[in-house]
């Protein structure tokens, strides 16, 4: 959901699958300097094995990370920190 609806903001083309959607997505963040990548974040998602509270504690912190980067790249992190 967060690919689609950071996708459809920014105006990705249209027909991307998830995997082609993440790589735009990620050329468009480098362009406006966000730091982290999304297709490294769904990574460690799929990496994270199932069960236990350290799984779930570690979703948690991806699901935040995850959070993180679409308000980045929506909000373009190459603004950060200039006065308007």
């Amino acid at each position: 959901m967060t690919l689609r609806a950071a996708g459809r903001a920014l105006h990705a083309p249209p027909g991307l699958d998830e995997r082609a959607l993440t790589a735009w997505l990620d050329s468009i963040g480098r362009a406006r300097g966000v730091e982290a990548s999304c297709a490294e974040i769904l990574n460690e998602i799929d990496r994270t094995p199932s069960g236990g509270r350290r799984a779930l504690e570690r979703l948690f912190t991806l699901a935040g990370n995850m959070h993180q980067w679409k308000e980045e790249i929506l909000h373009d992190a190459g603004t950060r920190g200039q006065t308007r």
